[in-house]
């Protein structure tokens, strides 16, 4: 091989390896062991705002699959999540691992549709346990906007009176395509409506008083505020 060839290879071969990972697509995975348990994390999964995910662990052959599997609604937003599962009981040797997301809510088994995100080893050290493994925990953060900033967004639009006896006025300096949703504290949508109207008003005269959550997202952010009907 002459050095001309040599010094091809070395300039090519970095630039297929890097092409192999998109780290703005897929995150970046990583696993953290302790004893017979592993914390296995995707940090910023870009991925639908109105995603929420429950996290699925189980074998197929020698390989664990770790499923994000999206129970939550479709928004017009996109932002991105730093998830977690935590699984104990492991036998000790040698792990591979591969994640997947489901990209839409409520995927049935046998998940078809779920994507890939990437692949990854870990180790257990220590004498096998001969117990079933089991999940222990799981954690999805708080959706980081990819876009507009939080307060960019938030300052396009003004949400008043708060606290409301009735009425709330949901006005925007635009007329951009929006939606507007209103959960109650069990996490469940009462009211949603998509509008580019810069004057908004939502009647909550026929339900409770109590503590509220509205939600407004557009294709580029989503935002959420606090509402307290008396």
């Amino acid at each position: 091989m002459d050095m001309k060839t040599t010094l091809l290879l070395l300039l090519v071969f970095p630039l297929l390896t890097f092409g192999q990972s998109n780290s703005t697509l897929s995150g970046n995975l990583r696993a953290e062991v302790s004893g017979d348990t592993v914390l296995i994390s995707q940090d910023s999964a870009f991925r639908n705002c109105g995603a929420l995910y429950e996290m699925l662990v189980w074998f197929e052959g020698d390989t664990l699959i770790w499923l994000q599997h999206d129970i939550g609604v479709s928004a017009y937003c996109y932002c991105q999540f730093n998830l977690s599962v935590t699984i104990d009981s492991l036998n000790a040797g040698h792990y591979i691992a591969s994640a997947y997301y489901t990209p839409s809510p409520n995927s049935q088994p046998p998940y078809l549709d779920k994507s890939y995100q990437g692949s990854f080893t870990f180790d257990i050290s220590g004498q096998t346990s001969g117990q079933t493994y089991r999940k222990v925990g799981q954690k999805q953060s708080d959706c980081l906007q990819v876009g507009l900033t939080e307060n960019n967004f938030a300052n396009s639009f003004a949400v008043f009176p708060n606290p409301t006896t009735q009425l709330i006025n949901v006005n925007y300096n635009t007329q951009d395509e929006r939606i507007i949703s209103l959960y109650d504290i069990k996490n469940e949508c009462f009211f949603e409506m998509k509008t580019s109207s810069k004057v908004n008003k939502i009647d909550l005269g026929a339900y409770p008083q109590g503590v509220y959550f509205l939600v407004v997202r557009s294709q580029r952010a989503c935002h959420t505020t606090k509402i307290v009907k008396l």
